[in-house]
């Protein structure tokens, strides 16, 4: 058991104070890079641009249901945004989807369709 006795004279050497910031060091990068955040206690999966989009959405008054697709130039950044959703047929409704998105990703009103769900 040579192996056995290297482990702990390294160990008890000061060893484990050299292990001791690499294994934090890999925790640290294995949560940064599992692609979850921590609200408070909980644990939640990253969310989506589309799933922020609808969540803004469904609060505007007169839409219900709701479903958003984004497309994305290459530098990733949202170029062009469909909403599917109850109470489109509402031109108030319509307008106001159009104002909030064009407001928070800076894109042309020509580039965002509400159409309504069946």
């Amino acid at each position: 058991m040579k192996s056995d006795k290297s482990f702990y004279a390294f160990i008890s050497g000061g060893g484990a104070k050299k292990i001791l910031p690499l294994l934090i060091l890999g925790v640290l990068l294995f949560i940064i890079g599992s692609g979850f955040v921590f609200d408070g206690e909980e644990q939640a999966e990253e969310v989506t641009v589309e799933q922020r989009l609808v969540e803004a959405c469904s609060r505007v008054d007169g839409v219900g249901r709701c479903k958003v697709m984004t497309t994305e130039d290459s530098e990733g950044k949202i170029c062009a945004v469909v909403v599917i959703c109850d109470g489109a047929d509402s031109p108030e409704v319509r307008l106001s989807l159009t104002e909030l998105i064009s407001s928070l990703y800076g894109i042309r009103t020509g580039r965002i369709a509400v159409l309504k769900m069946n």
